[in-house]
């Protein structure tokens, strides 16, 4: 299974990168691989690199920190979420010259965010299926009550008013609402 984290440090001078081993193993690379931004990217999904690249292009140019999740494709655990955070350090002058920074595995949290999302729109469905079937039902009960030959009404637990029928409305002089 791969490690839930790992540290990177970018020599921006250089552009090699050196990873802690669990790092290599949170991304299923070999020990010892050369990590450069470009091979880097080559495991990121397609569908979230150019992101990628904006974020590290953006802390670099603006000093920000770097925050990112995206997803990776591991060799042996498939598609794998992942959150990386880093600092820019300059040097004396100003330069711009390392990015370090952790990054995490967030797959389990981001399925579970993902179900809960799944959830939350089941949810709102049977809300707006129970609310469409008590609308009818309220128009059909209105419906009912109208057609009575005597006067009707429906009180709440505390005595209020909530509806009449049309006799009752006659006998009041109250138009029917």
């Amino acid at each position: 299974q791969a490690a839930s984290g790992g540290v990177w440090d970018w020599d921006l001078t250089t552009g090699v990168a050196w990873w802690s081993p669990e790092m290599h193993a949170l991304w299923g690379v070999e020990p010892g691989t050369l990590m450069e931004l470009e091979n880097s990217l080559a495991s990121i999904l397609a569908e979230d690199r150019e992101r990628v690249r904006d974020a590290v292009q953006t802390a670099i140019a603006e000093g920000n920190e770097y925050r990112c999740e995206y997803r990776i494709q591991h060799p042996e655990l498939g598609v794998r979420w992942v959150s990386s955070l880093g600092r820019l350090l300059r040097d004396a002058d100003g330069t711009p010259r390392r990015l370090l920074g952790l990054s995490f595995d967030i797959t389990e949290r981001q399925r579970l965010t993902e179900e809960l999302e799944h959830y939350r729109q089941h949810l709102e469905e049977l809300v707006q299926t129970r609310t469409a079937a008590l609308r009818r039902q309220s128009h059909a009960l209105q419906a009912l009550i109208d057609n009575l030959p005597h006067m009707a009404w429906l009180k709440d637990h505390e005595g209020r008013i909530l509806a009449i029928n049309r006799v009752f409305a006659e006998q009041i002089g109250r138009p029917l609402e």
